[in-house]
């Protein structure tokens, strides 16, 4: 997905873009706690379900305070991250989205 991205760039606006590869390790929470904490923070049952589960992290699906609240949750419980089924960017086909608790 990166190198058809970096591709995109080159030919849209020129230039050499690059890769840059990087190293991560992700301790994932699981997909169960990450709802029942979502749900806690304020998110809707029924919108967790509608959309795909990397979107819980999506601040413009939800209200930013309610992903930070959930994010804080999980870090407490000692999750540096989630590795979530998602939508590859600008495809309608299933991809794993790596999100990092940063």
């Amino acid at each position: 997905m990166a190198k058809s991205y970096v591709d995109m760039t080159h030919d849209r606006f020129g230039g050499d873009p690059k890769i840059h590869e990087k190293t991560l390790t992700i301790h994932s929470a699981p997909w169960e706690l990450i709802k029942q904490e979502a749900i806690k923070a304020g998110m809707d049952q029924d919108d967790l379900e509608s959309y795909t589960p990397a979107s819980v992290f999506d601040s413009e699906l939800h209200e930013p305070g309610m992903v930070k609240r959930t994010v804080d949750a999980l870090k407490r419980h000692g999750y540096s991250g989630a590795i979530l089924t998602d939508i590859a960017y600008g495809k309608q086909i299933e991809a794993d989205a790596w999100i990092e608790f940063n």
